[in-house]
């Protein structure tokens, strides 16, 4: 009986030191798996903000770029304005509203100009009236 409860003793011994290898191991799997997602959520989030931080660098300077051509064009507007106002020259005011037609920086700026060149044409063509022709004696 003596060498029966000392197997059981010894083998609870190894059960209970193949329970600890177990549990030793699977935690250090854990542990390494755990590791591991952090530096991987770590990597992910840091190269996000860096690519967002690239992404708002350009953005800011194409909304710069933007301003300046802006600024530009209101320039030229406030040219065109005060040499039409002071002349009051029809043509010449046609000539401008069809250069900014096209060269506008923006679509919707460019279509305001389409449109403003249109009216001035469609109120020049009206302005113009229509020459007596006289019926010649064959006719």
């Amino acid at each position: 009986m003596s060498d029966n409860s000392e197997n059981e003793i010894h083998l609870k011994k190894y059960q209970a030191r193949m329970a600890l290898w177990r549990t030793g191991i699977f935690a250090t799997l854990a542990i390494v798996v755990a590791a591991i997602i952090a530096a991987t959520l770590s990597f992910y989030i840091a190269s996000t903000e860096v690519r967002l931080e690239i992404e708002l660098r350009k953005t800011l300077e194409l909304q710069g770029a933007q301003i300046k051509q802006l600024e530009a064009e209101d320039h030229y507007v406030k040219v065109f304005m005060d040499r039409i106002l002071r002349t009051g020259n029809r043509s010449q005011e046609l000539r401008y509203a069809k250069y900014f037609s096209i060269v506008s920086a923006t679509k919707e700026q460019r279509e305001r100009w389409a449109k403003y060149y249109d009216f001035l044409h469609d109120e020049n063509l009206k302005s113009i009236k229509p020459r007596n022709v006289t019926k010649s004696a064959g006719e």
